[in-house]
């Protein structure tokens, strides 16, 4: 006679979560995939995959829950983080036993940290303290990464937080913009590690960036910062944004802004639309540089310096 089966200690739940996996490795994670979740309970989770990793492999995971079918968190998310170990591999999939130790944290909605620069010691530091300790979520690597390894969500702001190092070595703050010009994704920056200069909190706000952070600042500072960006306000200090809104208003010699011609205004309109230059340059059958030759001409007439500014004064006054 066969014996009755128990009744499972934990109990599972068939959800298909969105799972951000990586390699733990001494020297850091790498490997960042998305896969979904087939099966997940408190020790552990069911990951669909064609590839799965060998039993023994540790890897950190994140997974996304989403509180919709509550009514009063419609809209929220929680987060799972957890590092755990493969235990067991299928032709569909791999199963990932937690450690002990994870962590629960609410996800602030459309809002996305990705701390980049030369030292990854710091960058890791300031991602792991936003994520862990604000419950937003963040990673970090190049610049160029905020577009490698994640889904980029319509509607959701990408905040590159840059190192002021970068920008002292050369990277110029245009050259920043264009690195992070995603399609569907509104991409902001910030700097952070930054001296305390004039010139360069005028340079940030003229160039779009949404905030400065000092060397000198306090983790809470920071904080306090980085949710006032998430809600679209600015961080700088208000002599700062005195002299951008006097530069702003200040309409300089000459007796108007120079015209725009048809084929400048097609293209301003298609950069307030969200589309790449390469997307635009597909569009109109011309060069990504006729591109960028017709947008340096519409950003000296308008007085603009980034996309953002220029996709204010389309709102304002571009008639097509």
């Amino acid at each position: 006679m066969n014996k009755p089966l128990g009744k499972r200690l934990t109990e599972r739940f068939d959800l298909e979560l969105p799972a951000s996996l990586s390699i733990a490795e001494p020297n850091g994670a790498k490997d960042l995939v998305q896969l979904l979740t087939k099966d997940i309970c408190s020790q552990g989770a069911f990951l669909n995959t064609k590839a799965p990793l060998p039993p023994g492999t540790q890897v950190n995971l994140r997974l996304v829950v989403p509180l919709d079918h509550i009514p009063e968190l419609r809209g929220r998310q929680s987060e799972i983080q957890a590092s755990g170990t493969v235990i067991r591999n299928h032709e569909n999939g791999m199963a990932i036993r937690f450690d002990l130790g994870y962590q629960l944290l609410p996800v602030r909605p459309h809002f996305f940290i990705h701390v980049t620069g030369r030292n990854k010691l710091l960058n890791e530091l300031l991602a792991r303290h936003v994520s862990r300790e604000m419950g937003m979520r963040a990673d970090f690597g190049r610049v160029e990464q905020l577009t490698r390894g994640k889904v980029l969500q319509n509607g959701t702001t990408y905040l590159a937080l840059v190192d002021y190092l970068d920008i002292r070595a050369g990277l110029p703050l245009s050259e920043l913009e264009e690195a992070i010009d995603v399609k569907g994704a509104q991409c902001v920056i910030a700097l952070f590690n930054a001296e305390r200069d004039q010139t360069l909190t005028d340079s940030a706000l003229r160039h779009g960036a949404r905030g400065v952070f000092f060397k000198d600042d306090s983790l809470e500072h920071v904080a306090r910062g980085l949710e006032a960006i998430s809600r679209g306000e600015l961080w700088y200090a208000r002599d700062v944004l005195t002299r951008g809104l006097q530069k702003e208003v200040d309409p300089g010699p000459g007796h108007g802004p120079e015209p725009l011609t048809r084929k400048e205004k097609e293209i301003l309109a298609a950069v307030a639309a969200g589309s790449t230059n390469k997307e635009i340059a597909e569009k109109l059958f011309i060069s990504v540089h006729t591109v960028k030759t017709h947008l340096y001409n519409v950003y000296r007439k308008i007085n603009a310096s980034n996309r953002l500014q220029a996709t204010l004064w389309a709102t304002k006054n571009l008639q097509l």
